[in-house]
């Protein structure tokens, strides 16, 4: 389960628009114990535009570029949504 402290870590992140910053904060936090599917929800939760991408597992910045990399990988933004559950079910 993701913290209090953990989901604002990843919104500080998300506002610095820096794919590393935000992809180290992501990191430590699933290192921490979330899954991929809690800190996706966070990021949605709070208004973030950081969007974690199941294959291969990245982070993107905006709704264009989440769109882009779903689609290079031939599924949906729901379907990426089932693949990131699935990564820690």
């Amino acid at each position: 389960m993701i913290t209090p402290r953990q989901r604002h870590m990843l919104e500080v992140a998300d506002r610095t628009r820096d794919v590393d910053v935000i992809t180290q904060i992501v990191d430590a936090t699933l290192i921490e114990g979330a899954t991929p599917i809690e800190v996706e929800e966070a990021f949605r939760d709070a208004g973030c535009q950081s969007y974690l991408i199941a294959k291969p597992f990245s982070v993107v910045i905006g709704i264009a570029e989440m769109l882009d990399a779903v689609n290079e990988d031939g599924i949906t933004p729901d379907e990426n949504r089932a693949a990131l559950k699935a990564l820690r079910d």
